[in-house]
């Protein structure tokens, strides 16, 4: 207390009566004290807005809640951040819609020649948008999932408007992508400069605008790039269908200060919504890197990490890197094969099995091609594609006639 300013110990020593603690009490009370002068309260300000309007329903929320539970038969004095925001029903305010996170196979062997563009592209760009383009199931998820989750120098946000297995459609929505972002960002600091809660799609773009001059600022004082990765823009076209898709409402190239950058990951970016000042932007020299496959050596070594009960020879897996060409999924699916059926030989397995021919899509025209004319089995496979849950393979193997 006598390390106070003069002009601030009366008052001091008056509001330590009024609170009746002692001295080492008060000092910790007021040490989180915040005093607030010529406060109005919303309520004596005419409401202009509909924000104004808001914010007012919220504080009257809180102070209802707090009352409430203060002259409650249990008397509650304290309560925890994650209570209040259950009793007031505002945990999506400050939660992520989506979970994102990418799944790793446990046999994922880094391609090389990828990483080390990509490291390249990093080191040279600190602003705008960069672009890791590539055939379906040729590892760009994978890929951008584990070089930047693991690469120092950076601050790391992430969206999957994908995410294999998932049933949820909604990924590919601009306001939850603007959420999600948003909170990301708030989490390394970046809370906007008028400390509102943002739910409306404009609101948010407005609060975006804000987060990234903040993330320009703290660049320019320590040097660590903010590195927002948006991965799986194909699907969102192809089969998310989104009310306003989320390519629509990414930032203008121009919008973008020093020391934020996007990263996207995509099959490709000649997609209708997204804006043709980000695809000149990725087009520019050095900014867009295209998937290469897997090297003879890394075929090799995913091969070992699988538990193959089919004892595979030099020749063996030689012909599994030349059916597979590198390409990563092809090579997993092969290695199903082999897991699948260990009563046959390598060989005569490999001799059957669809060489990749530059696009899996290929792969799976010749697998189509043999149950095409099965219209039981056609009409089977349609009903299970609209399915939007988890199902047990098992179930339908049972239930259904066809065998």
């Amino acid at each position: 207390m006598d390390a106070a300013p003069e002009c601030w110990q009366e008052t001091l020593k008056e509001l330590q009566k009024i609170s009746k603690l002692d001295e080492a009490n008060f000092i910790s009370f007021i040490s989180g004290c915040d005093l607030s002068f010529n406060y109005k309260l919303l309520s004596s300000i005419p409401l202009e807005n509909q924000k104004q309007a808001k914010q007012k329903k919220d504080i009257d929320l809180i102070y209802n809640l707090i009352t409430k539970m203060a002259g409650g038969e249990r008397r509650i004095i304290e309560v925890s951040k994650d209570i209040l925001l259950e009793k007031l029903s505002w945990e999506s305010r400050f939660q992520y819609r989506f979970i994102h996170e990418f799944p790793i196979d446990h046999a994922y062997q880094p391609i090389l020649e990828t990483v080390t563009a990509l490291e390249a592209c990093l080191s040279s760009i600190n602003h705008g948008y960069i672009a890791l383009l590539g055939e379906p199931g040729s590892g760009k998820s994978t890929t951008l999932t584990h070089t930047l989750k693991y690469k120092k120098g950076y601050r790391l946000v992430r969206y999957y408007a994908y995410v294999p297995d998932s049933p949820y459609q909604a990924r590919g929505e601009a306001n939850t992508f603007l959420h999600d972002i948003t909170i990301s960002l708030k989490k390394y600091g970046f809370q906007g400069t008028k400390n509102r809660q943002s739910e409306t799609r404009e609101e948010l773009q407005a609060l975006l605008g804000e987060q990234m001059q903040q993330a320009h600022e703290k660049w320019r004082e320590d040097g660590i790039i903010t590195l927002i990765m948006i991965d799986g823009l194909d699907h969102i076209q192809r089969e998310l269908n989104p009310l306003r898709s989320l390519l629509a409402d990414m930032p203008h190239p121009s919008t973008i200060p020093d020391g934020v950058l996007f990263i996207l990951g995509s099959q490709t970016l000649e997609l209708d919504d997204l804006s043709s000042a980000i695809k000149e932007e990725a087009k520019k020299m050095g900014r867009t890197i295209i998937m290469s496959s897997l090297r003879r050596l890394d075929v090799y070594e995913v091969i070992n990490k699988w538990s193959l009960k089919t004892m595979l020879n030099a020749d063996d897996k030689e012909e599994i890197f030349l059916k597979s060409s590198g390409h990563p999924l092809s090579l997993i699916y092969l290695l199903q094969l082999i897991v699948e059926n260990p009563q046959l030989s390598c060989p005569e397995l490999l001799k059957t099995a669809p060489e990749y021919q530059g696009n899996i899509e290929q792969n799976y025209l010749i697998y189509w091609k043999t149950i095409e004319d099965n219209q039981l089995l056609v009409r089977l496979l349609a009903l299970l594609s609209r399915i939007r849950i988890s199902i047990n393979p098992q179930e339908i193997y049972h239930c259904c006639p066809i065998k």
